[in-house]
């Protein structure tokens, strides 16, 4: 299962909001935009998260189940970007920020990954252990 934190900010915001347009704007992103990474999400899972209606947008049973998890992973990862801040700004001084996607959601951050999915941090600490093996 490959998740992006836009898809699950996309749900946690829909619910939040109450409607796509909602969650678009409260993300700065586009209605289209958000209705592609709720697609995505739910391909992912496997199981339809929203019903789309002529009156709106609203979370089935399962997306109901799923805002929680989603919020919960969101300041999970919010709190790796704390600790890796923190490691950052220790005694070596800082180190160069890797990229980070748009659109957060507020109260909740993400932490940097390179392409593979596997963290910066991780990746460099991996590179340096094994330049001194």
């Amino acid at each position: 299962m490959h998740v992006e934190m836009r898809m699950l900010r996309a749900l946690v915001m829909v619910e939040a909001q109450g409607s796509i347009g909602g969650a678009a704007q409260a993300l700065a992103f586009s209605p289209a935009a958000v209705s592609a990474h709720l697609r995505a999400l739910e391909k992912e899972c496997g199981t339809r998260l929203v019903e789309r209606t002529g009156s709106g947008t609203r979370l089935t049973a399962a997306g109901r189940r799923a805002v929680p998890i989603a919020r919960l992973i969101l300041v999970a990862a919010q709190e790796l970007q704390r600790l890796e801040a923190s490691v950052q700004s220790g005694p070596a001084g800082p180190r160069p920020q890797g990229r980070r996607p748009r659109g957060d959601v507020p109260g909740a951050a993400r932490p940097d990954v390179d392409g593979s999915g596997r963290s910066a941090a991780s990746t460099k600490k991996r590179g340096t252990s094994q330049e001194q093996s």
